[in-house]
């Protein structure tokens, strides 16, 4: 079991390194921005002079100011919109379906929403990139035959465009692939609620006592945020937990513009 833990956990952490690794080279890293000063005090010479202030004559009137019948009324009054949306209820499995132990898990930082078994062991990794040092957080909820995995991070771009979104999954996928000397099963190009993806399944040589490991992965690009979504197990274990996983997984705030 430990063995199998380190193996989902190196699988874990070879996606957002190599991910972040493969921006536009020739973008600048991030800018820092120094701390701001603040305003001085308006020198004496810089103050308005008597004969420049306003009249008394000048000034609104008693009788030119608006009544009270004429000032908005509460229900008048705009409410700021939410900053998040709730799923809807056809885009999430139903928990009623849910597989045994599993539960809504909710990421306020994150943003989003998993159906997931447990307490997830919650850490941080710093990936270097040609852009900068990307950090991502990452959740994951081992199981028996194997352990799932969401990991997100901010890229020091600006919201990439359709070629660089292509040239960050192709090497996050070969990057990945080379790393755990995996053999690619399949892959395809996905979209979830307007945030672009793509989606592929690896085998990964695991020691003689495990065998061989499926990881299905599925990365988002949600303006400069990276999603990556993984669901591991060992071959031949059926792959409901993990096919559940991956579809339940939501957004909890509106795209990034």
């Amino acid at each position: 079991m430990k063995t199998l833990l380190t193996l989902c956990a190196c699988l874990c952490l070879a996606g957002p390194g190599l991910l972040a690794a493969c921006g536009k080279k020739d973008a600048p890293p991030a800018a820092v921005t120094a701390a701001e000063t603040p305003p001085e005090a308006p020198k004496a010479d810089e103050l308005p002079k008597a004969d420049e202030l306003p009249k008394a004559d000048e000034l609104p009137k008693a009788d030119e100011l608006p009544e009270a019948d004429e000032l908005p009324k509460a229900d008048e009054a705009k409410v700021a919109e939410p900053a998040t949306e709730a799923p809807k209820a056809d885009e999430v499995p139903a928990a009623a379906d849910a597989p045994a132990g599993f539960a809504l898990y909710t990421s306020t930082e994150g943003a989003f929403t998993v159906m997931a078994p447990g307490e997830p062991k919650v850490d941080e990794t710093t990936a270097e990139s040609v852009l900068g040092p990307v950090v991502y957080k990452n959740v994951m909820f081992p199981m028996s035959d194997g352990a799932l995995m969401v990991a997100w991070g901010d890229m020091p771009i600006d919201a990439a465009d359709a070629a660089t979104q292509k040239s960050m999954f192709d090497g996050g996928r070969d990057g990945m692939i080379k790393s755990v000397k995996g053999t690619l099963v399949n892959e395809k190009d996905i979209d979830l609620d307007g945030r672009p993806g793509r989606e592929w399944t690896i085998e990964v040589p695991g020691p003689p006592e495990i065998g061989k490991i499926i990881n299905h992965v599925r990365t988002y690009l949600d303006g400069k945020r990276n999603y990556i979504i993984q669901a591991m197990h060992i071959a031949g274990a059926a792959p409901t937990r993990a096919e559940y996983f991956l579809a339940s997984f939501t957004f909890a705030a509106k795209k990034a513009q």
